[in-house]
């Protein structure tokens, strides 16, 4: 359960509003619950991504906050490192912004240290 339409608009949001491209949305959703997002549902989330893109851009120009959140169309956006792991291996030294932040203990006792 909760494999297929939800790992859809999970993948939907992430194009939209964070900039991801259909592959590395389905390719973090398949990390975090594998299964998620075959067969027809991975196309559909392909054919709608230039659409949700436009949308995501409409929307951030509306609220003013720019033109595109996304590093380039053919590569993942801000997202990849936004949703980066405490430690975890992301070419600026370590995290991102979730490793600047303590999360009081939700990983087991705040940023892991190696």
């Amino acid at each position: 359960a909760g494999l297929g339409r939800t790992g859809t608009n999970i993948a939907a949001y992430m194009m939209k509003h964070w900039g991801y491209s259909a592959i590395d949305s389905t390719a973090w959703l398949r990390v975090c619950r594998p299964g998620s997002v075959v067969g027809p549902q991975q196309q559909f989330v392909c054919d709608v991504q230039p659409m949700l893109f436009k949308e995501g851009d409409d929307m951030r120009r509306q609220q003013g906050g720019g033109s595109s959140s996304r590093g380039g169309r053919n590569g993942s956006g801000r997202g990849a490192t936004q949703l980066a792991l405490p430690g975890s291996i992301s070419g600026d030294g370590g995290g991102g912004a979730a490793a600047q932040v303590d999360d009081g203990g939700v990983w087991g006792g705040g940023t892991p240290t190696n």
